[in-house]
């Protein structure tokens, strides 16, 4: 397994293709056979077949004189979008939704184009509907059975939720950094990131 791990995602030649060198995955979801995998730093959503990685999404960012990435951000075509850090990709509605973490916003890749569908743009706290919500600096990212997204909201040090039709509410947590279990609306989280959703329970990795 190990194997077949560096051959995928390592940069020489195996039995497998040479794959696209990725230059910072973070997120990743198994797709039926087909993984995606968030690039914070190329600012694409990956698509590995076989061991053979592709753009599924986004274009690669433009790097500016000293090599760093530029960030844009574009709603439009699957292939023309721009993101600034894609951080990590899970299930939705008929597509994929993944947070974008340089720009505070969930982002909805559907078969043909990318929306954003929570978040105005702006760091902040703000629960309600779509891009009239705020985030600051979300992060992980997973999907319950009855297809809501669970959001660590990274900066805020929440866990969000966003129902089907793109209410957002505040899961857990308070708004103030700190380590305490307890009732949902009393815990206390420090950086919250990784997010997975199991046997009805949510998990999350409390990074801080």
């Amino acid at each position: 397994l190990t194997m077949s791990l560096l051959m995928v995602f390592g940069t020489c030649q195996t039995a497998f293709a040479q794959a696209t060198i990725l230059a910072e995955p973070v997120g990743i979801h198994n797709a039926d056979g087909v993984l995606l995998v968030t690039d914070k730093s190329d600012n694409v959503i990956y698509q590995i077949v076989d061991g053979e990685a592709s753009i599924y999404s986004g274009k690669v960012a433009v790097e500016d004189i000293y090599g760093d990435a530029l960030e844009y951000y574009y709603d439009g075509g699957v292939e023309t979008a721009y993101y600034g850090d894609p951080y990590d990709i899970t299930p939705y509605l008929n597509g994929f939704a993944l947070t974008d973490t340089a720009f505070n916003v969930v982002r909805y890749i559907s078969e043909q184009k990318v929306y954003t569908i929570v978040g105005s743009g702006k760091a902040g706290y703000q629960d309600g509907e779509s891009i009239d919500t705020a985030f600051n600096g979300p992060t992980g990212i997973t999907t319950d059975d009855e297809g809501n997204l669970y959001v660590a909201d990274t900066q805020n040090n929440l866990i969000r939720k966003v129902d089907t039709l793109g209410n957002v509410t505040t899961f857990a947590g308070a708004a103030v950094e700190g380590y305490k279990d307890g009732a949902a609306k009393d815990a206390r989280f420090n950086q919250p990131t990784g997010l997975d959703w199991e046997n009805g329970a949510l998990y999350v990795c409390d990074t801080g």
